[in-house]
């Protein structure tokens, strides 16, 4: 009987860690975004290891909030961000996050096989000075993983 208990306990564990880094994967992508899109060169951490070489600085801060904020330690994460018209007030700012989540025991099987995904889309609001990102089709990720990324287009 215990082990089947110690089962049991340890698939509420593994999946309240699943839904906590859906919920932060929600709110952070969100929260960053948001605060990125009305104060794009307002402090912030730059100094994360986001993987993207040769980032405009208000990219790599926006990247690192992102990561800070869906700090998960059963995760890897991945993120992308896309400028189709580039920083330009009015258009959309697109940043997706993806979160390969492995459990603590390796015996739950997740949804979509723990891959969690987010999107968050917002119009840009206040103007940005880097000349970098008055370009069109940007698009600033570090390597990410093989597999369908459609869901991260608009």
């Amino acid at each position: 009987m215990l082990p089947i208990l110690v089962l049991i306990l340890f698939g509420i564990i593994d999946y309240g860690l699943y839904f906590n880094a859906s919920l932060e994967a929600r709110a952070g992508v969100h929260d960053a975004v948001r605060q990125a899109v009305v104060q794009p060169s307002s402090g912030g951490n730059t100094a994360c290891d986001t993987g993207i070489a040769n980032a405009p600085t208000d990219i790599t801060r926006l990247v690192c909030r992102v990561l800070d904020s869906t700090a998960t330690a059963t995760a890897t994460k991945y993120v992308d961000v896309k400028l189709p018209d580039g920083w330009v007030v009015g258009e959309p700012i697109i940043v997706c996050e993806r979160l390969d989540v492995a459990g603590l025991t390796g015996l739950v099987p997740f949804p979509d096989s723990g891959h969690i995904k987010d999107i968050s889309v917002l119009t840009i609001e206040q103007p940005d000075t880097d000349p970098a990102l008055a370009q069109t089709n940007l698009e600033f990720a570090a390597a990410l993983p093989t597999g369908d990324w459609t869901w991260c287009a608009q």
